[in-house]
């Protein structure tokens, strides 16, 4: 089995975000806010594609901690 780590939690909210963006870009935009540079260009935006690689990461970190199991026996 893949044991979680930090790396793939990092990379896990990479792939969230690019997710987000490319669906936001193809749906969000056209249909309700009409303008690419007044949705991008909001801060709360970028705190929030922030908290997402954060939680992702810490999410492997604390799962890397806690499903690894000691081997030396």
């Amino acid at each position: 089995m893949d044991e979680p780590t930090t790396k793939k939690g990092f990379l896990l909210g990479v792939f969230v975000i690019m997710t987000g963006l490319a669906l936001d870009s193809i749906i969000t935009v056209p249909l309700f806010v009409k303008s690419y540079g007044v949705y991008f260009s909001n801060v709360y935006l970028f705190i929030g594609l922030a908290e997402v690689v954060l939680l992702t990461t810490y999410a492997g970190y604390e799962f890397d901690a806690t499903y690894t199991k000691d081997t030396d026996k």
